[in-house]
């Protein structure tokens, strides 16, 4: 003898009393479904209700607790990739802001540089401008670490030919100058 399924209602979650379930079938399925997926068994449903397994595998198949509990799981799983996908979205939004805080704050300051003819260390502008750099790409989910490294002669550090054969004085005004077309570029070109 066939048995007969109930039918699921299509304005009812899979997972729900369906009707037609008596309640002692649904409390059967409730804890099957409350169980950890990986720790799913009937034999265990069977002897916290002291019955036989049999019982529950045919009430099992009547009452569809399979493709419920896939159901179930389904949108559970839904339901956290979508959480996890609002907290990236707002790290990342916390990112961006941070990011154009220090942009804002590199751009102040030199600025300030600029109008007040400050001493300007020719190493600083590079370390700001990669800092908002991994900043953004920390953002938008973009890797911030070149696999290549680039050094200058036996691994020391690179000389800046910009600076070569310059006094210190002229270091410090052409740093000021790089300073300043920095600061045209990130105001959209704008002469100062």
């Amino acid at each position: 003898m066939a048995l007969k399924r109930i039918a699921l209602h299509p304005d009812r979650e899979v997972w729900e009393r369906q009707p037609g379930e008596s309640a002692k079938a649904f409390g059967r399925f409730s804890l099957f479904l409350d169980t950890t997926p990986s720790q799913r068994s009937y034999s265990e449903i069977a002897a916290s209700y002291g019955c036989s397994v049999s019982v529950i595998q045919k009430q099992a198949a009547v009452h569809l607790w399979q493709e419920r509990v896939a159901a179930y799981d389904a949108e559970r799983s839904r339901q956290r990739r979508e959480r996890i996908r609002e907290r990236d979205e707002e790290l990342c939004r916390i990112l961006m802001d941070l990011a154009r805080a220090t942009s804002t704050l590199v751009a102040r300051t030199i600025q300030h540089i600029a109008e007040t003819r400050e001493p300007l260390d020719a190493h600083i502008v590079p370390r700001w401008v990669e800092a908002i750099e991994r900043m953004r790409r920390i953002a938008l989910d973009q890797p911030d670490k070149v696999l290549m490294e680039v050094t200058g002669k036996d691994g020391g550090p690179i000389e800046i030919s910009e600076f070569e054969g310059l006094s210190e004085e002229e270091k410090r005004l052409r740093a000021q100058e790089m300073a300043e077309g920095v600061l045209r570029l990130y105001q959209g070109g704008k002469s100062g």
